[in-house]
């Protein structure tokens, strides 16, 4: 029955968004496969966030975008909200090698999720010494595979544009990171034009890469929904030494950074011999993403179960999540996680991986690089 249904798992901002104030009048929980920031908060906010912008003339002009959310006091998630994550994301770049780094997404009309936690990061840029903001980059928000060609020509025309600048003015800061997300097809398709307009900056410069001189050295930073599995065919060797990635869990069985790694391989073999599908089927990030929502789930039931509710409601899972301090899901997330009544953001960490050759023909694989994490600011809380 209806009424004895305490959470709903539900996928995308658009529809959580759309179902969460009547679920919250029901004082039902939602475990989201959105990490909006939006989503983190329980109470309403309202902010400006101001930030220096960077437009197609090399100026740098001030902007400031309004940032609200009505509050949702009944959502919860373990993985990082992609605010906070975008500012990993710019502090992992800058600590792998500063410079400039440009936002690649859609425009605003037809993907506002794309551009949702832009601000975030934007704003968090002039805090990191050596880190500057570049010109937004567009590309659309696809999953075809179709649109290769018209990214990779998005990026390359891009990056012409900057290896004017600097012929023009040497003492200009070109720029050196992409920020992607949302598709892995379209993130990808951005690594391999960084890939090739790689090769138009090493013909226009072809001294910058000798010793004692610094070189220009095209990067992507993607983040969790704009890297996978996938990304290692859909870009393979050219993404090599070039493409990051971040993950607020670990990849798929990846046992030596998590230790319920293994636990979590045999459930999933133990369901493949029930329902006979191919093991490899759901072998990607996006089910170790599920688990640790379940894990989460759990915990807090049984927390729930152990303080007297035989049948815990969603109030109960609530108060039972916002007692969260540090909790550690079995290695599933990339930093323990915590809830309060008044911010449901879980963690500030990500694990960073890479594309690196692997073998002699060809092939590539996931490397590990580190684990990055921010203090998270209480002003910061909804975007």
């Amino acid at each position: 029955m209806w009424s004895e249904v305490s959470t709903l798992f539900i996928f995308g901002t658009g529809p959580t968004t759309r179902v969460a104030p009547k679920l919250a009048e029901e004082k039902k929980l939602i475990i989201p496969g959105s990490y909006a920031g939006s989503l983190a908060t329980p109470v309403p906010i309202s902010a400006d966030v101001p930030y220096a912008e960077f437009n197609a003339l090399g100026q740098s002009i001030s902007a400031t975008e309004h940032k609200t959310s009505p509050g949702y006091p009944y959502i919860f998630f373990p993985a990082t909200d992609y605010s906070t994550a975008i500012r990993i994301g710019v502090k992992a770049a800058w600590k792998i090698a500063p410079g400039r780094i440009a936002m690649v997404h859609d425009t605003i009309d037809r993907c506002l999720y794309c551009v949702d936690p832009l601000a975030a990061g934007k704003s968090y840029v002039e805090h990191l010494p050596g880190m500057l903001l570049g010109e937004d980059l567009i590309v659309p928000q696809t999953s075809s595979l179709e649109d290769e060609g018209l990214v990779v020509e998005a990026v390359t025309r891009y990056v012409k544009r900057e290896i004017e600048k600097k012929r023009a003015n040497p003492s200009y800061v070109p720029t050196s990171w992409f920020w992607a997300g949302n598709s892995v097809v379209s993130s990808s398709f951005v690594g391999k034009g960084a890939a090739a307009a790689q090769r138009l900056i090493d013909q226009a410069f072809p001294g910058h890469g000798i010793p004692g001189k610094e070189r220009w050295q095209l990067r992507v930073m993607a983040n969790n929904w704009g890297i996978g599995e996938r990304t290692l065919s859909l870009c393979g060797a050219d993404c090599a030494g070039i493409f990051y990635g971040l993950f607020p869990v670990p990849i798929y069985g990846d046992t030596q950074h998590s230790s319920g790694m293994a636990e979590m391989l045999r459930i999933h073999r133990a369901y493949r011999e029930k329902d006979n599908h191919p093991l490899d089927r759901y072998q990607d990030q996006f089910y170790v993403q599920g688990h640790a929502a379940a894990l989460m789930w759990r915990e807090a039931v049984e927390r729930a179960v152990d303080a007297g509710r035989e049948r815990p409601t969603g109030e109960d899972l609530k108060n039972a999540l916002e007692s969260f301090q540090n909790v550690v899901l079995d290695g599933m997330t990339a930093g323990p996680i915590s809830f309060s009544p008044t911010d449901h953001r879980p963690q500030a960490n990500e694990s960073v991986y890479t594309i690196r050759a692997s073998g002699d023909a060809g092939g590539v694989a996931f490397r590990f690089v580190d684990h990055y994490s921010i203090e998270l600011d209480p002003k910061w809380l909804g975007y």
